[in-house]
C-alpha cells in the first residue's frame, strides 16, 4: 500500500501540485466475510454515534 500511495502521490503532485491523500487515513485490507460484515455494520451505524 505504501508503494502504491507513493507512486500515485509522485505522479499527481507533479501534475496538480498537491497531495491527494487524507491525513491520518487508515488503510485496512478486508481478509474475510466476517471482517467485511463488521465494517459494513460500522459504516451503517457510524452516523448514529
Amino acid at each position: 500500500m505504501r508503494g502504491y500511495k507513493s507512486a500515485v502521490s509522485s505522479q499527481l503532485k507533479d501534475k496538480i501540485g498537491q497531495t491527494v491523500w487524507q491525513r491520518n487515513y487508515y488503510e485496512h485490507i478486508i481478509r474475510d466475510e466476517k471482517a467485511y460484515q463488521m465494517i459494513v455494520e460500522y459504516i451503517a451505524n457510524n452516523p448514529l454515534t
